[in-house]
């Protein structure tokens, strides 16, 4: 079983990740490179950012209950 302090700890880890996306993002929007257009990075970037904010907030509040 997954007890509420590893659940809380997983959540902050997504959180991080996410940060650590959006880090990544805006480097790649920085950087000029021909290979991707920068609507696709954004685009994917910001779903992955939401992804793992909202799964890192979800495992925080279950922790809580």
């Amino acid at each position: 079983m997954i007890t509420n302090e590893t659940r809380k700890e997983l959540g902050k880890f997504l959180i991080d990740v996410a940060k650590l996306v959006l880090g990544g993002v805006v480097f790649a929007s920085v950087v000029k490179s021909d290979d991707l257009p920068k609507v696709y990075v954004m685009i994917l970037g910001l779903l992955t950012i939401l992804l793992f904010v909202i799964g890192g907030f979800a495992l925080i509040n279950k922790s809580t209950k």
